[in-house]
């Protein structure tokens, strides 16, 4: 038996040429419509007035007073320094809130944890309270050790506060309005010698930071690259990383000054979020110049695809400054040495070499502009040309691979680790000896104050 088959012409799908071009209608009040609304009256959370006058008692009775902030304290700035002040203490700062207080605050010791600075890390080790405003920051082996001090938290997500550490009492409610609240309650502290030896030790610090920049690494040492940046960077600048090595010298080497900003991949998992970072932060600001500081495996990833982005739109920009700065090293830098410092294991080559190419003239080739570096002497005059540009612009700075980004306060087991990596045989050893040795030994040198 034959079966007649329905042979009629498919129906013509018309689709309009501009879907924006469409005559709008408003949603009918049927099934599976949804009507939108505007206005939002975000609530403002206070904390109960009896466990504020807690949390100052606790604050007031502290004689070594540590802060910690986190980009929920970003609104609440001028709270926290008054704050810090009145409490003659320090402030240290989580990845995402780095740039809530100035680093030339002398008080503010940088960031904290593995990418963190020794003054942070020494600060927690020896105070008897901790403030924490803002954080939510997991690693709490960079905190102090339980018991050895009273905690108070101020946090408008009641979620996860107190989560990190053993508090004695966690205030649910908005930075600037619970600070404004405990403010009036807190006494100013007379002994201020907690806070000065903070400020010493900062002051060192960043005399440290400027000589481990200039130690020689053939071509470019990466920590020269953020050093000479923060010497001309632009008050207004908004700063992007990528989750490599990238971030451990964006938190040590870039001081945060003026209305700069910041920001990276906050749990340091996501590979390549610097130059669409530094994009959406464009059409978010355009009036406002961008920088992105990129390891070269990301580049490969997806950077310089979005580097086609960056030429389709700067012209739109009204300050069409971009600097996308490229860690070339040709390794996966930071897995390398995870591997050495975490597993003693030596760089598996198969894995983590990537293959050459010029970021420097893909950029020229799209019409960008690129730069090529090969020599730490042209960094300043090369960021400063950067800076002025007509349009978006890439460095492909050649770094040593060999320079580690382990932090200043590197435990037993990460220093056995390395060394046994290296026994083991690491394509790299004498360099990673070499520049290890040249790196750390200027924690322990004197400085001058103009390095």
């Amino acid at each position: 038996m034959r079966i007649a088959m329905s042979r009629r012409a498919p129906t013509a799908l018309i689709i309009p040429n501009d879907v924006q071009e469409l005559e709008y209608s408003p949603p009918t009040h049927d099934f599976k419509m949804v009507p939108p609304s505007l206005g939002i009256d975000w609530p403002q959370v206070v904390p109960d007035d009896d466990a504020v006058r807690v949390a100052a008692e606790i604050l007031n009775t502290g004689e070594k007073v540590a802060i910690l902030v986190g980009q929920g304290a970003r609104g609440a700035a001028s709270l926290v320094e008054e704050i810090a002040d009145l409490l003659g203490a320090g402030v240290a700062k989580a990845l995402l809130g780095k740039d809530v207080l100035s680093d030339e605050l002398p008080f503010v010791t940088g960031s904290i944890g593995l990418l963190g600075t020794r003054p942070s890390y020494e600060m927690m080790r020896h105070c008897d309270t901790l403030l924490t405003i803002g954080s939510n920051f997991p690693y709490s082996q960079f905190l102090p050790e339980p018991g050895a001090a009273r905690g108070v938290q101020i946090d408008v997500d009641g979620s996860l506060i107190g989560m990190r550490y053993p508090n004695e009492i966690n205030l649910v409610g908005d930075a600037s309005r619970t600070l404004e609240a405990l403010i009036p309650l807190l006494q100013r502290k007379k002994d201020r010698s907690w806070q000065e030896d903070i400020e010493s030790q900062v002051a060192r610090w960043w005399k440290v930071m400027g000589a481990e920049a200039k130690v020689v690494a053939e071509p470019v040492n990466p920590m020269r690259l953020f050093h000479e940046f923060s010497r001309v960077e632009p008050e207004s600048a908004m700063i992007s990383a990528d989750s490599g090595s990238a971030a451990d010298w964006y938190a040590r080497q870039v001081r945060m000054r003026g209305e700069m900003r910041g920001a990276l991949s906050g749990t340091l998992a996501t590979m390549g979020p610097a130059v669409p970072y530094a994009i959406g932060a464009k059409f978010a600001h355009p009036d406002r110049p961008a920088v992105a500081f990129e390891g070269d495996g990301a580049m490969q990833m997806n950077g310089m695809a979005e580097l086609l982005t960056v030429a389709r739109y700067w012209r739109d920009w009204r300050d069409p400054r971009l600097v996308v700065a490229v860690l070339h090293n040709n390794d996966l830098n930071q897995v390398t040495w995870e591997l050495r410092a975490m597993g003693g294991t030596p760089t598996f080559i198969e894995s983590q070499r990537l293959p050459e190419a010029s970021y420097a003239d893909f950029a020229t080739s799209i019409g960008l502009r690129g730069r090529t570096v090969t020599d730490p002497e042209e960094l300043s005059s090369v960021w400063t040309e950067a800076l002025a540009a007509d349009r978006p612009c890439v460095l492909d700075v050649h770094c040593n691979a060999d320079v580690p980004p382990l932090p200043p306060h590197a435990d037993l087991e990460q220093v056995m680790n390395l060394t046994e990596a290296l026994i083991k045989g690491d394509s790299s050893r004498w360099g990673v000896l070499r520049q290890t040795v040249k790196t750390k030994v200027q924690e322990v040198l004197p400085h001058r104050d103009d390095e």
